[in-house]
Protein backbone atom coordinates (compact mmCIF):
# COMPACT_ATOMS: atom_id res chain seq x y z
CA UNK A 1 0.00 0.00 0.00
CA UNK A 2 2.51 2.31 0.78
CA UNK A 3 4.42 1.62 -2.75
CA UNK A 4 0.86 2.58 -4.34
CA UNK A 5 0.47 5.96 -2.33
CA UNK A 6 4.49 6.53 -3.50
CA UNK A 7 3.60 6.12 -6.76
CA UNK A 8 0.76 8.16 -6.80
CA UNK A 9 2.38 11.12 -5.19
CA UNK A 10 6.23 10.52 -6.71
CA UNK A 11 6.94 12.93 -9.36
CA UNK A 12 4.07 15.49 -9.10
CA UNK A 13 4.67 19.13 -10.11
CA UNK A 14 3.86 21.97 -7.72
CA UNK A 15 1.07 23.07 -9.70
CA UNK A 16 -0.36 19.36 -9.29
CA UNK A 17 0.55 19.21 -5.71
CA UNK A 18 -1.31 22.11 -5.27
CA UNK A 19 -4.35 20.97 -7.23
CA UNK A 20 -7.65 21.09 -5.42
CA UNK A 21 -9.73 18.08 -4.37
CA UNK A 22 -13.34 17.01 -2.70
CA UNK A 23 -12.80 16.90 1.21
CA UNK A 24 -16.07 16.79 3.45
CA UNK A 25 -14.60 19.05 5.57
CA UNK A 26 -13.52 21.44 2.96
CA UNK A 27 -11.84 20.91 -0.13
CA UNK A 28 -8.01 20.46 0.06
CA UNK A 29 -5.02 19.93 -1.80
CA UNK A 30 -2.92 17.46 -2.86
CA UNK A 31 -0.53 18.54 -1.38
CA UNK A 32 -2.53 18.49 2.06
CA UNK A 33 -3.67 14.97 1.62
CA UNK A 34 0.23 13.79 1.07
CA UNK A 35 0.95 15.32 4.27
CA UNK A 36 -1.89 14.39 6.39
CA UNK A 37 -1.52 10.21 5.19
CA UNK A 38 2.18 11.16 6.86
CA UNK A 39 0.20 12.08 9.59
CA UNK A 40 -1.80 8.92 9.78
CA UNK A 41 1.30 6.18 9.44
CA UNK A 42 3.27 8.55 11.72
CA UNK A 43 0.49 8.67 14.31
CA UNK A 44 -0.91 5.19 14.63
CA UNK A 45 2.97 3.98 14.11
CA UNK A 46 3.56 5.51 17.90
CA UNK A 47 0.58 5.09 19.22
CA UNK A 48 1.29 0.83 18.50
CA UNK A 49 4.59 0.66 19.66
CA UNK A 50 3.31 2.97 22.96
CA UNK A 51 0.38 0.09 23.13
CA UNK A 52 3.70 -2.60 23.05
CA UNK A 53 5.29 -0.64 25.48
CA UNK A 54 8.24 1.02 23.48
CA UNK A 55 8.94 4.57 23.84
CA UNK A 56 8.33 5.87 20.17
CA UNK A 57 10.16 9.20 18.88
CA UNK A 58 9.51 11.03 15.62
CA UNK A 59 12.18 11.81 13.64
CA UNK A 60 12.61 14.94 13.72
CA UNK A 61 11.84 15.66 9.81
CA UNK A 62 8.51 14.07 10.22
CA UNK A 63 7.71 16.27 13.70
CA UNK A 64 8.99 19.15 11.22
CA UNK A 65 6.47 18.49 8.79
CA UNK A 66 3.75 17.42 11.59
CA UNK A 67 3.48 19.91 13.90
CA UNK A 68 2.29 23.14 11.76
CA UNK A 69 0.39 20.46 9.08
CA UNK A 70 -1.98 19.15 12.25
CA UNK A 71 -1.95 22.79 13.98
CA UNK A 72 -2.52 25.32 11.51
CA UNK A 73 -4.78 22.87 9.16
CA UNK A 74 -6.61 20.81 11.58
CA UNK A 75 -7.22 23.01 15.01
CA UNK A 76 -9.22 25.48 13.27
CA UNK A 77 -11.08 23.31 10.97
CA UNK A 78 -11.98 20.66 14.26
CA UNK A 79 -13.05 23.46 16.49
CA UNK A 80 -15.09 25.21 13.45
CA UNK A 81 -16.73 22.20 12.97
CA UNK A 82 -17.58 21.85 16.42
CA UNK A 83 -15.83 18.36 17.20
Amino acid sequence: MTDDFEALYDGLSETQLETICWHRRGNRSVRWYAAHRSAEVAFHGWDLETSLGNSPRFAEEVARLLLPTLLESNVPRTYAAGL
